[in-house]
């Protein structure tokens, strides 16, 4: 979930999509900044990391593809997605959930989702840093994201975030149920972190 350092670097949005991401390296626009980071733990490579991210894009696309009358994308791996049209801010999303038919069609002929998604899934790696979690967390919540999950792998936990709410944390002893965002997705926590 690290939110790349900043470069001092301001663009716009039509700008940032002309770079491309290196290799090992990661961008994100954040209020019109380039932000920057080589964040090796975000490679594949990364066991608990990458599946857990796959893990969650999987119970939530079987959600989706369970219900008769939601209609979506689930998109992983850090989405690109530009939170507010407004904004100059297009971020990385682990893992999201945009429902509707617009999703639909941006995932078709856009280079990147636009507003909000209804969930957003982020799971922390060992070189998050606490301040980049927090801001990237108020970034979501700002933009009237629905519902935010902080995903941390090493204590199998999952805490969920919506706005103007207090944070819900559940362990790997609990199930995740009864959302009004997902109604009728129910998992077991510690399903998410099984290989």
């Amino acid at each position: 979930m690290e939110i790349a350092k900043p470069t001092g670097k301001k663009m716009t949005v039509e700008e940032f999509l002309l770079i491309a991401d290196g290799e090992g390296t990661h961008r994100e626009l954040i209020d019109g900044e380039l932000r920057e980071s080589g964040d090796a733990v975000r490679n594949p490579r990364y066991p608990q990391h990458s599946v857990t991210l796959i893990t969650i894009a999987t119970v939530i696309r079987n959600w989706l593809k369970s219900q008769k009358d939601k209609v979506g994308v689930v998109a992983g791996g850090d989405a690109r997605c530009r939170l507010n049209p407004e904004l100059e801010s297009v971020v990385g999303i682990d893992v999201a959930y945009f429902a509707g038919e617009e999703a639909i069609r941006q995932f078709h002929e856009e280079p990147y989702f636009s507003g909000p998604p209804t969930l957003a899934v982020e799971v922390l790696s060992s070189s998050d840093v606490h301040e980049d979690v927090i801001e990237k967390s108020q970034k979501y919540l700002a933009v009237d994201t629905k519902m935010l999950w902080i995903v941390d792998p090493d204590l199998q936990t999952v805490m969920i975030l919506k706005p103007n709410a207090e944070p819900v944390l559940f362990n790997k002893t609990q199930r995740l149920t009864a959302l009004d965002e997902l109604p009728g997705f129910d998992v077991a926590v510690s399903e998410l972190f099984e290989p």
